[in-house]
């Protein structure tokens, strides 16, 4: 009989699927009287090892790296700049726009996906050209990136070390350095 909000235990552990082993150094245990458990184990640890050291789990579930919740909350300054950015690309759908912060906020990688896409930087603020140290402004003008991007148009001529900046303003510069 399976337990009240407790997923049914396979009957073939990870690890015996395809013959060899599975190692997992995240996963979520699951118990009869109380709330699911995500733990980590050092050097990687089997289905079998894992429900050894928790013999009170009625199961355990290997957790993907990108299905790991983060190790820290979603801060208010990192929910402002995914909001800004949705509202910056016309999201304007209150489940959508609720659908991407859920996720930000419980999975990883759709954190670091979605702080990245939004031009995030922990200093603070947002990453952007007038952040970065490659912006040049000769006569205090028109700003100009001087980093060594081939993606981006130069300036002038071929081969000047000025370049026009990016459309979206460096918010996915890989080569952003702050000043």
């Amino acid at each position: 009989m399976p337990l009240l909000g407790v997923p049914p235990v396979s009957p073939v552990p990870p690890e015996d699927k395809d013959g060899q082993p599975f190692y997992a150094g995240w996963w979520l245990l699951h118990f009869s009287d109380r709330d699911p458990l995500e733990v980590a184990f050092s050097p990687a640890a089997t289905h079998a090892e894992v429900l050894d050291a928790y013999p009170d789990a009625a199961a355990a579930e290997p957790i993907e790296a990108g299905r790991r919740q983060p190790d820290t909350l979603l801060a208010g300054n990192q929910e402002a700049a995914v909001s800004a950015w949705l509202a910056q690309i016309g999201e304007t759908d209150p489940a959508t726009i609720a659908e991407v912060l859920t996720a930000c906020r419980r999975a990883e990688k759709a954190r670091d996906y979605f702080l990245q896409r939004s031009g995030y930087s922990p200093g603070g603020g947002t990453t952007t050209c007038a952040d970065c140290q490659y912006m040049r402004r000769p006569g205090n003008v028109v700003r100009y990136c001087a980093s060594r991007r081939s993606d981006l148009l130069p300036a002038y001529t071929e081969g000047h070390p000025l370049r026009r900046l990016p459309d979206d303003q460096g918010h996915s510069c890989s080569l952003f350095n702050p000043r």
